[in-house]
């Protein structure tokens, strides 16, 4: 991942994310590598293209409020 990656809500920065949708849902979820217990819901705006899907996914983490 080439985008620096903000630190999850568990205080650890993640070396990855992992996102799950559906096939043509409208959202997703994001969680990061290092719990997998903090997640993000984010628009997908019904994208299939996995690049693209990450690259919304990254930036809906790395906007998220953190308590």
């Amino acid at each position: 991942m080439t985008e620096k990656l903000n630190k999850c809500g568990c205080g650890e920065i993640p070396e990855y994310l992992m996102t799950e949708s559906g096939s043509s849902c409208k959202y997703a979820f994001v969680c990061g590598s290092c719990c997998n217990e903090w997640s993000i819901q984010f628009r997908s705006t019904y994208t299939r293209d996995d690049d693209k899907l990450m690259e919304l996914a990254t930036t809906a983490w790395n906007n998220a409020s953190r308590g």
